[in-house]
């Protein structure tokens, strides 16, 4: 019996939209016989969460990346309780920039480097990680996982998207490959 190849996807949620229903659609296809899949979320929840095939592991959040995700006013005060000054600064940072760009793609973009901060790098090597959405899901492969291969996918026309393509280019460029779906 040969050794089952590592897998991860990266995605938001499982919300409402094409590439989360395209996501699902893939991971139904794959052969778990022959590859090992974990899903990362940054929100546990979403319209296509229980559709996800039982043979895929999705990983648990860690606590201060889920502190970070909850609203401001509880984020700061349970990061201030702990000592957690420089979560706490990022926090705001990242509330900051979010209600400062009406551009949520722009946002989105510029304030990862703030969003980052809540979590540390995933421990398991996988053979592929799959940035499956533009912007933080490959953000998050490229600064946060180990992998053979990284791939990024694009499900929108990135010419259209807002987008500021030279955020994007450093983390393109560390990628194997690059998937665009429009």
């Amino acid at each position: 019996m040969s050794v089952k190849k590592k897998i991860l996807f990266v995605i938001p949620s499982l919300g409402a939209g094409g590439a989360e229903k395209s996501l699902v659609n893939l991971l139904h296809q794959i052969d778990f016989e022959h590859y090992e899949v974990d899903l990362f979320l940054f929100k546990k929840a979403g319209l296509f969460l229980n559709s996800v095939p039982t043979e895929v592991t999705i990983l648990e959040l860690p606590e201060l990346f889920e502190k970070f995700n909850s609203s401001l006013v509880h984020s700061i005060l349970y990061f201030l309780s702990r000592g957690k000054i420089k979560l706490l600064f990022s926090r705001i940072q990242f509330f900051i920039i979010n209600r400062l760009n009406s551009n949520s793609a722009i946002a989105e973009q510029k304030s990862w480097k703030y969003y980052q901060h809540s979590i540390k790098g995933l421990e398991k090597k996988y053979d592929a990680a799959i940035g499956f959405l533009e912007k933080s899901a490959i953000y998050f492969v490229v600064d946060k996982v180990k992998a053979t291969n990284k791939l990024g996918w694009i499900h929108t026309n990135y010419a259209t998207s807002g987008m500021n393509p030279a955020i994007d280019s450093r983390y393109f460029k560390q990628l194997n490959h690059l998937v665009t779906v429009s």
